[in-house]
């Protein structure tokens, strides 16, 4: 499953992207595996859909709308724990740098990590992909991946596979971050 970071909370979903990429959680079973947890959210998702849409929802005041609606939030996150394990709350990351010096190593938080590291305005970034049963050079977009707050569409153009090559290379080049996902089968 892809994790988009446009779009990303103020707190918590960072961390994931941080030590999966770097190993502070043992890419377990689970991990690997991901449709039964997908699975596990689309369900409590789907009940909260069919809880809000019931009639004594109609008048209810926004504090109790919420509070329905943190608790589930607090569903997902137990479900993401149960399957993934409890996000750090710090941890400690070095590099090497362009000059091939290894920093030192330094704690932080996730939202420490992405003040520092993160500087770029993401929205100004277009996702690409390769789809080859869908026209090259079209815009797509689609709306079943729903793992973001915001409620807008998924949205790609529509590339080969060299393009995407090419501009992967031309993006490393620029010292530029490239983000990448890939559908892998369960």
């Amino acid at each position: 499953m892809g994790f988009l970071a446009v779009g990303l909370p103020a707190r918590g979903s960072f961390a994931n992207a941080v030590h999966f990429a770097e190993g502070f959680l043992p890419d377990d079973y689970a991990a690997s595996h991901t449709g039964e947890m997908v699975a596990l959210m689309s369900a409590r998702l789907r009940k909260a859909v069919t809880e809000v849409r019931q009639p004594n929802f109609d008048d209810a005041k926004e504090s109790d709308l919420r509070e329905w609606k943190l608790g589930t939030l607090k569903d997902i996150y137990k479900i993401l724990v149960l399957c993934l394990g409890q996000p750090p709350e710090s941890f400690q990351w070095r590099y090497e740098n362009k000059d091939g010096k290894v920093t030192p190593l330094k704690k932080h938080t996730p939202q420490s990590f992405r003040r520092k590291f993160l500087e770029a305005d993401l929205n100004r970034y277009v996702s690409f992909v390769n789809y080859p049963g869908q026209p090259m050079h079209a815009h797509l977009e689609w709306a079943w991946e729903r793992n973001m707050a915001a409620p807008t569409n998924l949205d790609a153009v529509n590339i080969s596979m060299p393009e995407m090559v090419d501009m992967t290379v031309k993006s490393i080049l620029a010292d530029q971050p490239v983000w990448f996902a890939a559908n892998s089968g369960e």
